[in-house]
């Protein structure tokens, strides 16, 4: 199932602004970070219908291996940005559930520090 957000085939409205001035045309962008590490613990949620899913992927991989503390949440059968309908889609609202716990988790011992 195409992910309804960004319609493949179609071009990618933010890759093309991303690209602007660059060398490489909007199709070839890709998640390519330099070193990650430093960075504090991420959240990587994707839908496994999400266009950017390999790019989400590979970003979790590369943060791992920076030794950055990554969870790659890939919920199934949601496209781009589903948790924006957690009002009307249960995987939304638990995807914002698990966000909020993890904002928690990872400030509660800046707090208590």
């Amino acid at each position: 199932m195409p992910d309804p957000e960004l319609p493949d085939g179609q071009g990618c409205p933010p890759a093309t602004l991303f690209s602007a001035g660059r060398q490489r045309p909007p199709a070839d962008v890709r998640v390519t970070p330099g070193d990650l590490g430093g960075l504090p613990p991420l959240l990587i949620q994707a839908g496994s219908h999400e266009l950017l899913l390999d790019d989400a992927t590979r970003l979790a991989a590369k943060a791992a291996a920076d030794d950055v503390a990554v969870i790659l949440d890939i919920t199934p059968g949601v496209p781009h940005v589903f948790q924006a309908f957690a009002a009307i889609l249960d995987e939304g609202d638990a995807a914002l559930n698990r966000v909020a716990r993890f904002v928690q988790d990872n400030t509660a011992r800046l707090i208590t520090a």
